[in-house]
């Protein structure tokens, strides 16, 4: 399947639009179309959730 210049545009518009993510393209040439999943994650980082470890525990 030969991409044309629409397609290739609305693939960079979909790449830019995920920060943390992921595209995925599905083309079906016999059918002449293409679908673009844009999966859009977030990522937050964790904090502990018991306070920090005595030097006696951590040989543990």
């Amino acid at each position: 399947m030969k991409l044309n210049e629409y397609q290739i545009n609305e693939i960079k518009k979909a790449c830019e639009s995920v920060e943390y993510g992921s595209v995925t393209i599905r083309m079906n040439p016999t059918l002449d179309h293409m679908d673009l999943i844009v999966d859009k994650q977030i990522r937050l980082k964790a904090e502990p959730t018991k306070p920090p470890l005595k030097e006696v525990d951590k040989k543990y």
